[in-house]
């Protein structure tokens, strides 16, 4: 499975809005992927309204325009 989908089930399990140390402490629990929860610690510090807004920042975070860009693929 890819971190996508990885992606997917730890924003739709967020409550929003919600504040990085929020989607942080949700990251490192034991259900979620140690890449994705070292990627999720990229995001800029701040309140999120939305999984887009999440998506959106770390593409920033990274200086790529699209989150699919970002987004690193498990083996």
């Amino acid at each position: 499975m890819n971190s996508i989908h990885s992606l997917t089930g730890v924003l739709s399990a967020i409550e929003f809005p919600a504040t990085r140390d929020d989607i942080l402490r949700l990251a490192r629990t034991d259900f979620v992927d140690r890449r994705l929860a070292r990627w999720l610690e990229s995001l800029p510090d701040g309140s999120y309204d939305g999984a887009w807004q999440i998506c959106q920042a770390l593409a920033s975070e990274s200086g790529h325009t699209t989150a699919n860009a970002r987004v690193p693929v498990s083996a």
